[in-house]
This record gives C-alpha cells, sequence and structure tokens, in this order.
C-alpha cells in the first residue's frame, strides 16, 4: 500500500515488534475489505501507557495525563481506492471506539508535513497541530493534539496563515500558544492556518 504515495518520507513504516504491539497488547487495527475480501486499507490505534514512546511527553503531559494518551497511528489505503474517503473513515471509526472506551482523555498523532491527505484527514477529526519537531529519525513531523474534555475553540480574530515549508514561523507561532487548525492546498504548497485558542 506504500506504493503510489508521492512521497515516501510521509511513511514511517513501523517494525514487526511495533505491528505485534498493535496487534496483540497494546493497541488495536481496522480493516477495510472489498467485495472480494481483499484488503483495500487499515488504520491503527496505540496506547503507550508509560511507554517513552508516548507522544505526550513531546506536549509536556506528565502524570496521570500519560497514561490517558491514545495515538492514532499507521493509516494506509490501497492506490486503487485513495481519494475516496477511506483514511478519513477509519481514523473515525478508531476515534470513536477510543472515546467510547471513556479511558482516554489525549488522542495524538503525527503527520509529515507535505502530507496532505493525512493533515487534512486529521485536522477535520479534531485533532490541532500542537508541535513542530523532528521525529523518527530526524524526519520533521507536526505533533496533533485533541483533548476530548475541552475541545479547542479558536479565537477568530487571531488567524495567521503561513505555507508549510516556513518551519521557523510554525514553530515561533506554536510556543507562542498558537494551535494548526485548517490546511488549504494551493499550486504549489500548503497554507497552514493557526490561531489562539478562544477563553
Amino acid at each position: 500500500m506504500v506504493e503510489g504515495l508521492k512521497d515516501s518520507s510521509a511513511y514511517y513504516p513501523l517494525t514487526r515488534d511495533e505491528v505485534a504491539m498493535l496487534l496483540v497488547k497494546r493497541g488495536v487495527s481496522l480493516g477495510a475489505y472489498n467485495t472480494e475480501e481483499e484488503l483495500i486499507g487499515y488504520a491503527s490505534a496505540y496506547f503507550p501507557g508509560s511507554e517513552t514512546d508516548n507522544l505526550g511527553l513531546d506536549l509536556a503531559l506528565t502524570g496521570t495525563e500519560l497514561l490517558q494518551v491514545a495515538h492514532i497511528e499507521t493509516g494506509l489505503v490501497h492506490p486503487f481506492v485513495r481519494g475516496r474517503g477511506w483514511q478519513y473513515r477509519l481514523y473515525q471509526e478508531l476515534i470513536e471506539g477510543i472515546v467510547q472506551k471513556k479511558k482516554y482523555r489525549y488522542i495524538l498523532s503525527t503527520v509529515a508535513c507535505n502530507n496532505y491527505p493525512a493533515l487534512r484527514n486529521s485536522l477535520r477529526l479534531k485533532l490541532s497541530i500542537s508541535g513542530l519537531r523532528e521525529k523518527y529519525g530526524n524526519k520533521l513531523r507536526y505533533l496533533l493534539l485533541r483533548d476530548l474534555q475541552e475541545p479547542l475553540r479558536i479565537c477568530p480574530t487571531s488567524i495567521i496563515r503561513c505555507r508549510h515549508t516556513d518551519i521557523e514561523l510554525q514553530q515561533r507561532l506554536i510556543g507562542q500558544g498558537y494551535y494548526g487548525f485548517d490546511v488549504e492546498y494551493n499550486s504549489d504548497a500548503l497554507v497552514v492556518c493557526y490561531g489562539l485558542k478562544d477563553v
């Protein structure tokens, strides 16, 4: 399913141990099949608990907050059915399952800065860009967060738009308390919309 990606660096492959963790110990996976019972897409969630790979550590979550973290992990769709909303639907099902557990407060994920489909889907599912740093062997990634107890509302007068390639500006905005909440696709770049929390 990695075939056909415009930029393979947008995908970070899981190791066998990580796949086993998702399937057996600390995660859940969903698959979508066509009428011939062929796998056309899948997505996974991971519950890191106190492990050192908990993305909450990157966002300064501590103590019991870390135990309330759920990661949205790999989501891939077969090239023949891309562009039909399958990734969004799989992620939506995963998040609904997490909400129903009533055990987790924070839903976190990482997305490559140039991966428009995954970024757009994540933002549509009410995750917001809350960090921007190198992960997974020095690959630049957005860190996205959704707080199920305190949904983010953006102050409409605070909105700033910037290109996804302007890393320094985005990191400065995030450091000043801005959240990325929307993305637009232009011919030569993605435009990410940031805003302050409405209090």
